[in-house]
């Protein structure tokens, strides 16, 4: 199995009409293929509770970590 995993720059960047990149990938493939990375996504500012709700179900891979909000992100 290959699986995608996300970073920050998926909830980052915003096109003109308000489209994420994690939104064009999960709305285009099944999720079954996507790792979501909860640490990734907080850093970028996203809020875990509304993706989830946005794509009621859950996802199958899941990447929890511990990583300080420092520009090393040790």
């Amino acid at each position: 199995m290959l699986a995608y995993h996300n970073h920050e720059f998926e909830f980052e960047f915003v096109a003109i009409d308000g489209t994420r990149p994690i939104d064009l990938l999960l709305g285009g493939i099944a999720r079954s293929v996507v790792e979501l990375d909860l640490y990734w996504l907080v850093k970028a500012g996203a809020e875990p509770g509304e993706l989830f709700e946005r794509y009621r179900g859950g996802f199958p891979l899941v990447h929890a970590k511990d990583m300080r909000r420092s520009p090393e992100r040790s």
